[in-house]
């Protein structure tokens, strides 16, 4: 079998970020393959596009032509971010951590990533696999192919949220070339994800040795370091990652880490068993400290053991002033807590523990709760739901209101909007004519990848759609009122 070293920088490019769906250009190569790209330009004698936040360059000598073409319609998704603001408060919980990262690396056929076919990668890694250790095939390139096409069949479990078939072929891609780094920070980001940091960080490490000064690898050590609350260490890794390679959202970030280490310089820490609270001595006391953590640990016992879930890691509590939250946040002045990967309150001129304190570290706490238990694959209006649902909140009093106005409205009128009394209801709904064990099969659906229709058909027996039809049906006549 050949295996020809093929523009490594473009497979770079390929195995490191998820293939969209639509481009506007298509690069034919001289010798036959092709690569879709957004956006190109010619610079230097290569023709370059961006990928993975940073400039791929291609030799102006291996392209024959650049095709033109419109991008293609796309159908309409629905959407499974987590989670929106809560009512005087928001919930924005942090992204997934991997946008699938990809090897430098030779392949004989570069073609076969441009189609995005699963089946078709496959079908190759079969050929590959099954050709090692025959007379005449370079045992070394073949399983450098093999690691490839095992790192580009996880990517596509990642972007589809199937975390677990994710590491599987991850770690098939290490056992096939231990040099090849993309599958091990591809790794990392699912431990991230997962909240289990000090694994993560210890893949981010190896990935680092084979490449020491690659500005990908310093970015994830640096978000492990900040979602470790060791500010100056992220702020280290991400200003060397920016000299490497410029990132508009690593820069969003490390002016935000950066505005959070001038508000918490001076902050004490109180440590609890799954909790570490900081908060400003002059602005809270030990007293209150004390009951908040009390009271934290309290609720995670409860949920932990209601949702089944126990995160992995240490949940950091930040308590503000609220100009100091505000800025540090740059959230609307109306917004009265945050779960952001980690819970942040602005407590004002609080002094003892109060029942609406109560319920905005409970609402904050259940989102955590709930992203750890759905790998942070849950709808806004699911997120919002329960959390105020776990408050004690109701939303009965709206019922005359949502018959007045959706009566005659379909399932696609109703997902259309959100309001926090309407995804309250919708959860309100949900436990009335399924059960709290429903909604933890739901949720369990979500956390291993399937999108919310599928979820509610293997956790329910309807559909999402029908769902939100029998809510519907309930208003009318004697709904909730």
């Amino acid at each position: 079998m050949r295996v020809a070293r093929v523009l490594p920088g473009l497979l770079l490019s390929a195995l490191l970020t998820p293939l969209p769906s639509a481009f506007a250009d298509i690069i034919h190569f001289r010798n036959g393959s092709t690569l879709k790209v957004a956006q190109w330009w010619d610079q230097d004698g290569e023709i370059r596009y961006r990928r993975a936040g940073g400039v791929i360059g291609i030799p102006k000598n291996q392209v024959e032509r650049i095709e033109p073409t419109p991008d293609p319609p796309r159908a309409p998704a629905r959407s499974t971010a987590v989670p929106g603001p809560g009512p005087g408060r928001e919930g924005s919980a942090p992204g997934a951590a991997y946008a699938p990262l990809p090897p430098q690396a030779p392949i004989d056929d570069v073609s076969i990533l441009k189609a995005n076919d699963p089946t078709a990668w496959r079908e190759r890694l079969k050929s590959i696999e099954g050709s090692i250790g025959r007379a005449g095939v370079r045992e070394g390139s073949a399983r450098r192919e093999a690691a490839i096409l095992h790192t580009l069949l996880g990517n596509d479990a990642a972007r589809a949220g199937d975390l677990d078939g994710a590491e599987s072929e991850y770690r098939l891609a290490t056992d096939q070339d231990p040099n090849l780094p993309a599958p091990v920070l591809n790794l990392a980001r699912v431990r991230m994800t997962e909240g289990r940091n000090s694994e993560a960080e210890s893949l981010v490490g190896n990935a680092l040795v084979l490449r020491p000064e690659d500005p990908t690898g310093l970015a994830l050590l640096g978000e492990i370091a900040y979602r470790t609350d060791r500010l100056p260490e992220a702020i280290d890794l991400w200003e060397r990652s920016l000299r490497k390679e410029t990132d508009a959202d690593l820069g969003a970030k490390l002016q935000k880490a950066r505005r959070q280490l001038t508000a918490e310089q001076d902050f004490y820490r109180s440590d609890a068993p799954h909790f570490t609270l900081k908060y400003d001595g002059d602005k809270a006391s030990e007293a209150l400290s004390r009951e908040i953590l009390d009271h934290l640990e309290s609720t995670y016992s409860d949920l932990t053991s209601r949702f089944n879930v126990y995160p992995a890691s240490v949940i950091i509590v930040t308590l503000y002033s609220r100009d100091a939250f505000h800025d540090v946040t740059q959230s609307p002045t109306w917004v009265g807590g945050l779960f952001d990967g980690q819970i942040r309150i602005p407590i004002g001129g609080l002094t003892r523990l109060t029942n609406e304190a109560r319920s905005v570290f409970t609402h904050e706490l259940t989102h955590c709760i709930v992203y750890h238990k759905t790998r942070n694959n849950c709808p806004k209006w699911l997120q919002e739901g329960i959390a105020q649902w776990q408050e004690g909140k109701t939303a009965k009093r709206s019922g005359r209101e949502f018959a007045a106005k959706y009566a005659r409205a379909t399932p696609a009128d109703v997902e259309a909007e959100f309001s926090y009394p309407l995804a309250l209801s919708l959860v309100e709904h949900f436990l009335r004519i399924h059960s709290f064990s429903h909604l933890l099969d739901l949720l369990d659906a979500l956390g291993h990848g399937s999108d919310l229709d599928a979820a509610f058909q293997s956790s329910t027996g309807q559909g999402y759609e029908e769902f939100v039809a029998s809510w519907i049906r309930d208003l009318p006549s004697g709904g909730p009122s």
